[in-house]
C-alpha cells in the first residue's frame, strides 16, 4: 500500500513539473496556436454552441470594446509574457545562492526539500520502508532534475531567468494572442476588426459546415467527416 501511494506521488509530481516547464519547438503559427473558434463537439445542439461563443468572445476581447482587433492581440501578448515571467520566478526559487542562476546541485537540494513532506508522510517502520522511501525520493528528484535541466538552452550547466522564461509554453497560459491573430488573418468578414455579431455569424457558419443533415445537432459521423476534410 505504501509503495502504491509513493508511486502515485511520483507520477503526480513528475506530471506537475513537466506541465510547468513544458517547452515545444517552434513550427508554423497554425500548429503553435489552437484555433480561436473551435468546432462543436458531437452531441452539441446549435443553440448550445452559439451560447458557448459569448464567453469565448469576452475572454478574447482583452480591452472590452466588443471588437477583436490587433489591440487585443497585443494586450494578451503582454499579459502572457507577464504570466510566463511569474512562472519563471517560481522556478528561480531554487537559486539558493542568489547568483541569478540555478544549478544541478541547487535543483537537487530544492527538490528534496520540497518533496520531504510527501516522502515522509508515513513513518518509516523498517529498513525496507526506508530503502523504498530513498528510492522513490531519488526517482522524483531525478525526474525534476531532467525536466529542469532541459531548459538550459546554451548548455552551460546552469539556467538563467531568461532561459526559464523562454521555455514557458504560452499555450498553457491561454494562448489568446496567437489564437486571435490567426483568426483575424483567416476571417473572411473583416481582417482588422471582428465584432461580436461577426464572431457569432462565423460560429453559425462553422456549425452549418459540420451539420450537413441540417438537423441542428452534430453527430459523431458529421464531426469525424469534418475532421478528415
Amino acid at each position: 500500500m505504501r509503495q502504491s501511494r509513493l508511486a502515485g506521488l511520483i507520477g503526480s509530481c513528475v506530471a506537475c513539473v513537466a506541465m510547468t516547464l513544458s517547452h515545444h519547438p517552434a513550427s508554423s503559427e497554425q500548429s503553435l496556436t489552437a484555433m480561436l473558434l473551435q468546432p462543436p463537439q458531437p452531441g452539441t445542439a446549435q443553440q448550445q454552441y452559439i451560447w458557448s461563443l459569448r464567453p469565448l468572445f469576452v475572454g478574447a476581447d482583452a480591452d472590452g470594446d466588443e471588437q477583436l482587433t490587433q489591440r487585443d492581440v497585443d494586450l494578451h501578448a503582454l499579459m502572457e509574457e507577464g504570466q510566463a515571467k511569474g512562472q519563471s520566478l517560481m522556478l528561480m526559487r531554487w537559486d539558493l545562492d542568489g547568483d541569478g542562476f540555478i544549478t544541478e546541485d541547487e535543483i537537487r537540494r530544492g527538490a528534496r526539500y520540497e518533496f520531504r513532506s510527501m516522502l515522509n508522510a508515513q513513518p518509516v517502520k523498517s529498513a525496507e520502508d526506508q530503502e523504498l522511501s530513498d528510492r522513490n525520493a531519488s526517482k522524483m528528484i531525478e525526474a525534476t532534475l531532467q525536466h529542469t535541466l532541459a531548459l538550459d538552452s546554451d548548455k552551460d550547466g546552469k539556467i538563467s531567468f531568461s532561459e526559464a522564461t523562454k521555455s514557458i509554453d504560452r499555450r498553457r497560459l491561454g494562448g489568446f494572442s496567437g489564437r486571435i491573430r490567426q483568426f483575424l488573418q483567416t476571417n473572411a468578414v473583416s481582417r482588422e476588426t471582428v465584432s461580436w455579431a461577426e464572431f457569432e455569424a462565423a460560429g453559425k457558419a462553422l456549425f452549418g459546415q459540420i451539420d450537413v443533415d441540417r438537423d441542428g445537432l452534430i453527430s459523431q459521423q458529421e464531426f469525424s467527416d469534418y475532421r478528415t476534410r
